[in-house]
């Protein structure tokens, strides 16, 4: 894949960061207000912040799943590091992103999955399980994005500096 422009990497990072936090609060709200306390049963009449319970979920499915699409060009973007590592062993050396990513899949597939079963013959018991799972991968997942994010703030402040610099010269 050609390398796109500064502003489109930027615009694309800057969209999966306000995603990636629209997601982690919503799935936080829905874990800490609906789902701990309530082993049985959630009640949708609750409100939180002006939100019942679908809301939540409704904004936590649409945010990650714009996240997934954004992730995915992401990694097309950064494809050839992704080889670079892996072919020539530098595992060590980039352990926190290959975490993340391991992180992230799991974190995927542990909230996709549920999704899927309660159009099966799955029970509750399975799905809550799966979900209990997503929730903890999702708080080390959170601690890895804060992490991840907080190296790469100076090129998110440095390319906005950039871009802004440029559009005011025109």
């Amino acid at each position: 894949m050609e390398n796109p422009k500064p502003t489109i990497i930027f615009t694309i990072n800057s969209m999966l960061l306000l995603c990636g936090i629209v997601t982690a609060f919503s799935g936080l709200t829905i874990m800490l207000h609906y789902h701990m306390g309530h082993p049985d049963t959630i009640s949708s009449t609750d409100i939180f912040w002006g939100f019942c319970y679908s809301d939540w979920s409704w904004l936590h499915k649409a945010s990650a799943l714009v996240v997934i699409l954004l992730l995915a060009y992401h990694i097309l973007l950064h494809w050839k590091w992704y080889k670079n590592v892996l072919h020539k062993k530098l595992l060590s050396k980039n352990r926190q992103v290959l975490l993340l990513s391991i992180i992230f899949i799991i974190a995927f597939l542990t909230g996709f999955i549920p999704w899927l079963l309660q159009f099966s013959h799955a029970t509750a018991i399975t799905r809550r399980l799966i979900l209990e799972i997503h929730d903890k991968t999702g708080i080390v997942l959170i601690i890895f994005l804060v992490l991840h994010v907080r190296k790469r703030f100076k090129w998110f402040k440095n390319t906005y500096v950039k871009m802004r610099s440029r559009h005011e010269s025109y």
